[in-house]
């Protein structure tokens, strides 16, 4: 049997055309990206080396007093991680994977940032310039690997002119900067990255990126002349939270819906501040619907519009926005800037009084549904308020697609805006915990809990590794009941009782953790996690944190409520948590 090493030179050798060529000490292209990166202000890459991206590598040692590289165990892992650093910092997160599979596994962290409009650059390897698109089977060669690219992102240079890489950097950040704007990639061919630093001969003054200015007097009139409005606000507000608030004050206060991504643009202790469960109860009254940095999938899918309701779209791009064919008012521009101007243009508290029957029913449905809550989702709702207890209010939460997650996006309290992570309407299994880390490498000074289940946890535990070796302290509560339990759900009451391919068999995972050097722990109350939660925020080291569970009750009904219904008598009585 040949040695790893006697493989590798093999390997090297077979698929010589693929590599790189050998370079000099002298500046690369590799070298005018990694400045181009730092110029810019990127302190922080995640990613694997590989032979193609060998110059690129080269580059980043020699630039390790500058820039950082966070090395994960899987493409899909870092991936993730520049989206988690991008959603917890607002900053671009920079990862780089080789061509091919790197591409692909990387592939899903790159639909979640596409999802949700996130600023993340992929710095994509390639073949050599001469054998792009000759599919002789060169390593890690894709048929047509640009038309990939560019349907998994928004923006995309392939770089052919070495003169232009450091520039393709620029206008790809450029872009991502603009919020809400979503992912790029950079596809950059081996000999090209080894090639001598070229430099244009003259650098292009950097774009200003300003909403487009458009009346909207007529948009004034009518939230000022609603009776009964009601807003809803997405990922694309959440750096407008100080906006949303000034609008809803010059109005007297009206009902603001939030949802996982978007909670805490209006604090969760204000009494207008709505989950979607709340909002059925108020859509066939509502009059005039503003929808801010919100997809609105499901409310205007699933719920009749009632004759006479106007609907008003804030984003900043009309492609990207599900609501807009429906809108019969649409303002193209950056939601900051647009609400400002709308709280300027509304005359302070005109037609308060009118509305102020429509904000008691408001705090009315709020109400109800978390009784409802309560009496439906006890067992979440316990767990979700033994998490809450240790959360500081700066503290940030990335949550998974999983059963105590689901309720977390509904019912955890939030008082600031961004400090919820999902991957929006992408639903990626397995995102949470190496999100989770790129979030702490941002923030490392904040608390940052990870919600996974069992099954997705399993997709990227492999970077217990990473969390160890760079001593990233994020807290995962891994939910475990042995089974996808929501597929399982839907096997057992949507298609009678045919259970298959749902169960699991998992590991022993106190072993497991422990086996990586991160801290292991089993808790079996709410109690008793909401003690060692509060010990392992102070930890250096990753912590994960097992909790058996059974099978819990249906929590999607809450989620996507069917339709617009009525407050049941004796909604008054009962109480927010």
């Amino acid at each position: 049997m040949q040695s790893d090493t006697g493989m590798s030179k093999q390997l090297q050798q077979e698929h010589a055309t693929d590599a790189a060529p050998e370079v000099s000490s002298g500046q690369t292209v590799g070298h005018a990206i990694v400045e181009a990166l730092i110029a810019r202000g990127t302190d922080t890459m995640f990613g694997l080396p590989g032979i193609q991206l060998d110059p690129l590598f080269s580059a980043l040692y020699d630039c390790r007093n500058r820039i950082r590289v966070i090395d994960s165990r899987h493409e899909q892992g870092a991936a993730y991680m520049a989206f988690g650093y991008a959603e917890a910092s607002s900053r671009p997160g920079v990862f780089a994977v080789v061509p091919g599979p790197g591409l692909l596994n990387a592939g899903a962290a790159l639909a979640t940032a596409y999802a949700c409009g996130s600023p993340v650059l992929g710095m994509i390897g390639h073949m050599g310039l001469s054998r792009i698109g000759t599919n002789v089977g060169d390593l890690h060669d894709l048929p047509d690997q640009t038309g990939i690219v560019t349907r998994l992102v928004r923006h995309h240079r392939l770089v052919e002119d070495p003169a232009e890489a450091g520039l393709a950097v620029d206008d790809l950040l450029d872009a991502v900067e603009v919020v809400g704007s979503g992912p790029a990639a950079i596809e950059l061919p081996a000999d090209l990255l080894a090639a001598p630093m070229a430099f244009p001969a003259a650098r292009p003054v950097r774009r200003s990126h300003q909403g487009a200015v458009v009346p909207l007097e007529t948009i004034a009139r009518l939230l000022a002349n609603a009776k009964s409005p009601l807003i809803f606000a997405g990922r694309g507000a959440v750096h407008a939270s100080e906006e949303m608030r000034a609008l809803s004050g010059a109005l007297g206060g009206v009902p603001v819906v939030t949802q996982g991504r978007g909670k805490g643009i209006v604090p969760d202790t204000d009494p207008l501040s709505m989950p979607i469960h709340s909002a059925a109860a108020l859509w066939n009254d509502a009059d005039v619907v503003l929808a801010v940095g919100t997809r609105m999938r499901h409310v205007l899918q699933a719920w009749p519009r009632p004759e006479g309701q106007v609907l008003i779209v804030i984003d900043h791009d009309s492609s990207s926005a599900p609501a807009v064919p429906m809108a019969d008012h649409f303002v193209a521009g950056d939601a900051k800037t647009v609400l400002a101007a709308l709280a300027r243009k509304v005359q302070a508290g005109q037609g308060s009084d009118l509305r102020e029957p429509w904000r008691r029913r408001a705090e009315a449905a709020r109400r109800h549904t978390f009784a409802a809550l309560d009496d439906v989702l006890a067992p979440q709702m316990g767990w979700v308020r033994a998490i809450r207890s240790r959360l500081p209010d700066n503290g940030l939460i990335v949550t998974d697609y999983t059963q105590i997650a689901y309720v977390a996006n509904i019912a955890l309290p939030m008082e600031r805006p961004g400090n919820i992570i999902t991957p929006g309407y992408q639903g990626t299994l397995g995102f949470s915990f190496p999100t989770a880390l790129g979030v702490k490498v941002a923030h490392p000074d904040r608390p940052v809990i990870a919600i996974a289940g069992d099954g997705g946890f399993m997709f990227t535990a492999n970077e217990l590794a990473t969390a160890v070796k760079y001593r990233i302290g994020v807290v995962t509560l891994l939910f475990n009941d042995s089974r996808y339990s929501n597929v399982q759900r839907m096997q057992i009451h949507s298609h009678g009782g045919r259970v298959i391919a749902s169960d699991l068999v998992n590991p022993d995972f106190h072993a497991f953790v422990r086996s990586f050097g991160a801290h292991a722990h089993r808790v079996d109350t709410p109690e008793a996690l909401s003690k060692r939660l509060a010990a392992a925020l102070e930890e250096e080291l990753p912590t994960v944190i097992e909790v058996i569970m059974p099978m819990l009750p249906d929590p999607w009904p809450f989620i996507f409520p069917d339709g617009p219904r009525d407050i049941p008598p004796g909604h008054d009585e009962r109480r927010d948590p």
